[in-house]
């Protein structure tokens, strides 16, 4: 899942030896006034996490550029963080925004 969130972004370094850094995960939602999504990976060292932070913040700036509406405004609500061996992502959106993106081509395509 992770590779397919990368995209393009994924191909500037060896995805693997990434893949081989990603030790946990947790995440939370929240449906209560909208849609919030909070997601930790832990890598172990902060590095790691430095660097799939800015895969990721990469393959945002990438779909703000070529996404539909609905994902440009998603990611707009998307942050990106590393903290001492912690990679974090949050979104937030309300649900009439949320049900866009339920229909955009970013989301299809991660659910099959």
């Amino acid at each position: 899942m992770m590779k397919q969130v990368l995209g393009e972004a994924g191909s500037v370094t060896d995805f693997d030896s990434v893949q081989k850094r990603l030790q946990s995960s947790w995440y939370g939602m929240d449906f209560q006034h909208g849609v919030k999504f909070d997601l930790t990976i832990s890598t172990g060292d902060s590095f790691a996490a430095a660097t799939i932070s800015s895969l990721l913040t990469a393959a945002v700036m990438v779909r703000k550029l070529s996404g539909s509406d609905a994902e440009k405004q998603a990611l707009s609500e998307t942050t990106v963080a590393s903290n001492a061996g912690l990679m974090s992502i949050h979104f937030a959106a309300s649900d009439s925004q949320f049900n866009d993106l339920l229909h955009s081509p970013l989301f299809q395509s991660m659910v099959h």
